[in-house]
């Protein structure tokens, strides 16, 4: 919602509290209606500032997420414009579908990443959100952040960060070397049987 419709909003809001009464005589609305009302348009303020913060964390989270793949990838990674809505109304919507996309066009950057700082898990949606606007040749894969928990004043849950791909996907881009590791083969010694003899 825009800040001009908010502000608007907000003025409704306090003209009708200035003036209960004379607000029900001139809309023709019971007590009830007025509350309903009321709570209608305290609602609609609210959500829009929960809105906002909401995108600041998704936008801060989505950075951090990038840094992430900077760091342990060596490839740049840049939030998409309007967290990947862009490509949607954009002629050059493959180049900026996901969350965060390669700057580095030397580069053919085969993970589409969509990011989520949530308190409650929605992964089906997420999952189903990552696979349809994925691009042709992109594997789709979700980040998502777990947050701590406490209770009592003692931690019972570290914060961390996953990934969520189809099974095929993961194999397909897996290093069988770092998953599959042959152990050292050592002879194996025996056990002595009880009434041996110790020659």
């Amino acid at each position: 919602m825009s800040k001009k419709k908010i502000d608007l909003i907000k003025q409704e809001l306090e003209l009708y509290l200035s003036n209960p009464s004379l607000t029900m005589e001139s809309k023709g609305w019971t007590k009830a209606q007025y509350d309903e009302i009321i709570e209608d348009l305290e609602q609609k303020i609210e959500n829009s500032k929960r809105g906002k913060s909401s995108k600041n964390k998704g936008a801060n989270y989505e950075r951090t997420i990038a840094k992430v793949f900077k760091e342990k990838l060596g490839v740049e990674l840049k939030r998409t414009p309007q967290s990947g809505g862009f490509a949607k109304d954009s002629s050059k919507g493959d180049e900026f579908r996901g969350d965060i996309v390669s700057v580095d066009d030397t580069i053919d950057f085969k993970l589409h990443i969509e990011c989520k700082d949530q308190a409650t898990w929605s992964l089906p949606a997420w999952i189903k959100q990552s696979e349809e606007d994925c691009p042709e040749g992109k594997v789709p894969i979700v980040v998502f952040h777990r947050r701590q928990k406490n209770k009592d004043g003692k931690r019972i849950q570290e914060a961390g960060d996953y990934v969520v791909l189809s099974l095929e996907d993961f194999l397909n881009i897996v290093d069988k070397d770092k998953i599959i590791v042959l152990k050292e083969q050592r002879p194996k010694k025996l056990k002595k049987l009880k009434g041996e003899n110790k020659s």
